[in-house]
């Protein structure tokens, strides 16, 4: 999934497109079968492999709540 991280990137998607967005890998349990990926606007909470480039986002999970 493409990720939108508050305090690293601009809300502006003028200036910071989706397309230009990083690539997150989704963190799943192991013999989860279900494999949707979240809806775009979900919030959902990240930590980075790559320290402090911030360029491989994992997602560890999504907040409960509506797509904003």
């Amino acid at each position: 999934v493409k990720v939108r991280v508050v305090g690293l990137h601009t809300h502006d998607t003028a200036k910071l497109p989706i397309d230009d967005l990083p690539w997150a890998i989704v963190m799943r349990p192991i013999g989860l079968s279900n494999t949707h990926p979240p809806k775009e606007g979900t919030s959902v909470v990240v930590f980075f492999n790559d320290w402090p480039e911030c360029q491989m986002p994992i997602v560890m999970g999504s907040l409960h709540g509506v797509p904003q």
